[in-house]
């Protein structure tokens, strides 16, 4: 086992995993809790993980409650559909289930997981705790592309665009009333949570008009951008800014604790 600190990494390759699978909030929280307690358990990452990802581990439901994976009742079904998604999904598990007892939850991932997890070139810091935080599913995405982007000189990073392409080679574009409401509502929560301003441009890239992409990018103080840079966008771009509620930017390259 390792010592706890709170914080746990997450692959850049699993982010862009769990960014195109487009999960739930309860499936997704669950398993970044699941990655949590598997690097708390000291298997990964590791480059020679093969003896390691043999093993079968268990943590009880008490502690995936703490993270917000579930209502704080003694009612195991959220857990159960949980781990039935996952043994369905049969792609990051090798087998996830409830002891007999529904009190605690055993798992052995994949290879693939491994494998993913083993990539640590990019990787995403996470605080464990931030987990409990999301309301939504939009707000663990954008969470994770922030966290792992939000160090370089110029983060920026694309939601809603998944590489769909349409019969004739053009790119599937989105109703900009079905995600405004809920990109602005996840990007303020994460501006309040962390102290960055997000300037968001919703880009039309296709043959046709039609919202394809959101770009999104973030200042704090230790980001790089030249006068004016944040804010050029390509032509029939839409865009807006969100700062926190408290007006003021962060002062650290680390999300708020």
């Amino acid at each position: 086992m390792v010592a706890d600190n709170g914080k746990f990494r997450v692959s850049a390759m699993m982010i862009e995993y769990l960014r195109v699978s487009q999960l739930t909030l309860r499936d997704q929280r669950f398993l970044l809790a699941t990655i949590y307690f598997q690097h708390l358990l000291g298997d990964w990452p590791s480059i020679d993980w093969g003896v390691a990802r043999n093993q079968e581990h268990w943590m009880p439901l008490k502690a995936y409650r703490n993270l917000g994976c579930a209502p704080r009742s003694n009612d195991a079904r959220h857990f159960q559909a949980a781990t039935e998604f996952w043994q369905e999904e049969r792609v990051l598990f090798d087998n996830i289930a409830l002891t007999k007892d529904h009190r605690h939850v055993r798992w052995r991932f994949s290879e693939f997981s491994f494998n993913m997890m083993s990539e640590m070139d990019r990787y995403a810091l996470m605080i464990a705790e931030r987990l409990k935080a999301a309301r939504t599913d939009l707000d663990l995405d954008v969470l994770l592309q922030a966290v792992l982007h939000h160090k370089m000189r110029r983060p920026e990073f694309r939601m809603l665009d998944q590489g769909f392409q349409c019969q004739d080679g053009g790119l599937v574009s989105f109703r900009l009333k079905h995600v405004d409401g809920k990109l602005k509502g996840s990007l303020q929560r994460l501006a309040d949570l962390t102290g960055y301003r997000f300037v968001v441009g919703y880009l039309q890239e296709g043959r046709m008009p039609g919202y394809t992409s959101a770009i999104i990018r973030i200042q704090h103080k230790g980001t790089e951008w030249p006068s004016g840079r944040i804010f050029k966008f390509p032509p029939r771009t839409r865009q807006f800014s969100l700062v926190p509620e408290t007006g003021e930017v962060q002062q650290s390259l680390q999300m708020k604790v």
